[in-house]
């Protein structure tokens, strides 16, 4: 009885986690699928991972900083997101943020499809 109740319990927690990993939401990356669909120059996209990779050090750097609450740490943390999308959006023409804009809308309306 206890073999079948344990058993029952692992497939239980099992289901449970790849229920939670299929809902996990998509999230817009500036990786190079979605700046090939955009069609940036090579030149443009090496501007946009010098950006990403300064602005990630920099959240490292908060994360790590016991010294914040955990308030001033998610408002550094929002800060620095939205100075990295200006960053990138200053690379963009505008038919390019007008595409980055549909695909982040698509995606959202995926994610609220799940």
């Amino acid at each position: 009885m206890k073999k079948i109740l344990l058993a029952v319990l692992l497939l239980t927690a099992g289901f449970s986690a790849v229920q939670a990993q299929e809902k996990k939401k998509e999230q817009f990356q500036w990786n190079k699928i979605t700046m090939d669909a955009l069609g940036l120059s090579e030149e443009v996209q090496g501007k946009i991972n010098d950006v990403k990779k300064s602005n990630d050090d920099e959240i490292k750097k908060v994360r790590g900083d016991d010294k914040l609450t955990e308030e001033q740490r998610k408002e550094k943390l929002r800060m620095l997101r939205k100075h990295r999308m200006d960053a990138i959006e200053a690379l963009l023409t505008p038919d390019q943020k007008r595409k980055a804009n549909e695909m982040k809308k698509e995606m959202n309306k995926r994610n609220k499809q799940k």
